[in-house]
């Protein structure tokens, strides 16, 4: 049998991600399906010859579980899982799940009308023809059409983590240590270039193995990221890392603040550090998570540059999940691995009964976790919390009963049915919750997964008058895919003297490298360790969080 080209088992493992979609399975195992196909899709070399030196791992994100089934496809032309998810569905329904939000029934009908991919469908919904089809409206065909705009309007974008993973690849490929510039240096949730420095006397030979490397096309990844290696020579590193980490308006901002230092910034002069720069400009360094061009170099000539919140700061594991719901790991094996990671406490924070689809945790199982959790402390000496991430209901409602509630050590209250609400709705919503008088943690606040769901349309500003009004902290969110929520509404509820908590929002033992994406958000929105609650010991924490404390949190020091 011809094996198949990389561009066919990507597209197989699309579908396996977009059979797990409509399956309802965890996001984190579809995203591993459709990383390991921008991995195969990208790879420019001979995939044949790949898995027969055994060499499949090499490939970002193919692991001992991916590999097999990367081989299944290319040598056979299918896969058991492949089949097993297309059996009992209609011609073209796991194209069509790749694309905008569909339901079951509704792929079934396209399948009927003889419109089985996605150019068929942006085709159909441009003309007018879906409108015409039963159980699809106007406003349906609107949306389809918005939906598949915005994923065009995606590629050449990737999500942070992935850039960074990236990074550590070409690191291995080019044999050397490179530094991280740009908007992967920045920190930026999604970025659309991964710009990288390497330091050598012989930039001819790099930049002539760098194009070698069979992950770019034209320089570009296969989600149309262009990745850029910049090089120089030793003594001008200083210079080049400060001239292409910030953007375009901090760099010109900082140029005319050197400029009436009377200091001009020679990109290939010889310079100490970075530190030095900005001091013969007159100027505090500048962190690269605010390099921007929003005030930080004003801020700078005038010295009031804060210590950011730096990884040591954070004390306590917050946003845990565990087999009790959606999670992996038991409880013992969460607080274990918390432990070896010298944090201080963790917070088991299970999903609640609506979350059916995460297995929820009813009230008799919560307190059969309660038991749970008391029978792993006697065995530890990291301290563990009950908690929940309760499900803010369709009128604002959390999902246990107060009497419930008041029992706990830290509520996360966070929306995960959008019950199709538009904004005002959404908004009333939202702020029914957050007026709710126990104290909670607004998790995820407004529900994006980056590149794949935009956040609930709703008033964020009048939504940050009534946290900074009520028993509420902020959560920032560490998972890669959310990192939510974004700097610039976390800077204008930093200014509102609203609290923050950095989650890592685990699911799994692993998840806790999770942690260096909430602190990337919190330091691109200025934060200090002051501004987060868990970097206070775990007595201080619980008595800030807890829901049923009499002092309201900005009463606490």
């Amino acid at each position: 049998m011809t094996k198949l080209p990389a561009e066919t088992v990507a597209r197989a493992l699309r579908n396996i991600a977009a059979g797990l979609r409509l399956q309802r399975e965890s996001k984190f195992r579809i995203a591993a399906y459709e990383r390991a196909a921008q991995a195969v899709e990208a790879f420019k070399g001979d995939l044949t010859k790949m898995i027969r030196d055994g060499r499949l791992r090499e490939l970002p994100g193919v692991g001992e579980r991916l590999a097999p089934l990367i081989e299944e496809i290319h040598t056979t032309g299918s896969a058991k899982l492949l089949d097993a998810l297309s059996r009992d569905l209609p011609v073209g329904a796991l194209e069509l799940a790749r694309g905008p939000k569909l339901s079951r029934k509704a792929i079934a009908t396209l399948s009927h009308a003889g419109i089985r991919d996605l150019n068929a469908l942006a085709e159909a919904a441009r003309t007018g023809r879906l409108r015409e089809l039963p159980g699809f409206s106007e406003k349906t065909e609107a949306r389809i059409t918005r939906e598949m705009a915005d994923a065009e309007a995606r590629r050449g974008q990737m999500v942070l983590s992935h850039a960074l993973m990236l990074v550590a690849h070409l690191a291995k490929f080019m044999r050397a240590e490179l530094d991280v510039v740009g908007e992967v240096r920045r920190g930026l949730e999604v970025v659309r270039a991964i710009d990288v420095l390497l330091v050598t006397d012989d930039p001819a030979s790099a930049l002539k193995r760098f194009g070698t490397w069979r992950r770019l096309v034209s320089g570009h990844t296969a989600e149309g990221v262009a990745v850029r290696l910049h090089c120089a020579p030793p003594h001008a590193r200083a210079a080049m890392m400060q001239r292409l980490t910030g953007s375009d308006t901090h760099n010109a901002d900082f140029d005319r603040a050197a400029a009436r230092a009377g200091f001009a910034l020679d990109p290939h002069g010889s310079y100490e550090s970075e530190e030095e720069i900005y001091a013969l400009a007159r100027l505090a360094w500048v962190p690269p998570p605010l390099r921007e061009g929003e005030g930080e170099v004003a801020a700078a000539a005038n010295g009031g540059v804060p210590r950011l919140v730096q990884p040591g700061d954070v004390l306590g594991a917050v946003h845990c999940h565990s087999d009790f719901s959606d999670g992996k790991d038991s409880i013992e094996t969460m607080a274990r691995a918390a432990q070896e990671r010298g944090l201080k406490y963790i917070t088991i924070t299970d999903h609640s009964p609506s979350a059916f689809y995460a297995n929820g945790v009813t009230i008799d199982r919560l307190y059969r976790q309660w038991e749970e959790i008391a029978r792993v402390q006697e065995k530890l000496s990291i301290r563990i919390l009950r908690g929940t991430e309760s499900d803010i209901l369709k009128d604002g409602s959390l999902d246990y009963p107060d009497s419930v509630l008041e029992q706990l050590d830290v509520i996360i209250a966070s929306i995960h049915n959008r019950y199709r609400l538009d904004s005002t709705a959404t908004t009333a919503r939202i702020v029914e919750a957050l007026r709710h008088p126990l104290f909670k943690i607004w998790g995820h606040a407004l529900g994006r997964i980056l590149l794949h769901r935009p956040p609930v349309e709703c008033d964020v500003e009048a939504i940050l008058d009534v946290a900074a009004e009520s028993r509420v902290a902020i959560e920032l969110n560490g998972d890669p895919y959310r990192m939510d929520m974004e700097p610039r509404w976390a800077k204008l509820a930093h200014a509102r003297g609203i609290p923050f908590v950095i989650s890592v929002d685990a699911h799994s033992t692993r998840n806790f490298d999770s942690l260096r994406y909430g602190i990337t958000l919190a330091q691109r929105a200025g934060l200090q360790a002051k501004d987060v609650i868990n970097t206070a010991d775990a007595r201080e924490f619980t008595a800030r969080v807890r829901p049923n404390s009499p002092r309201a949190i900005r009463d606490l020091t």
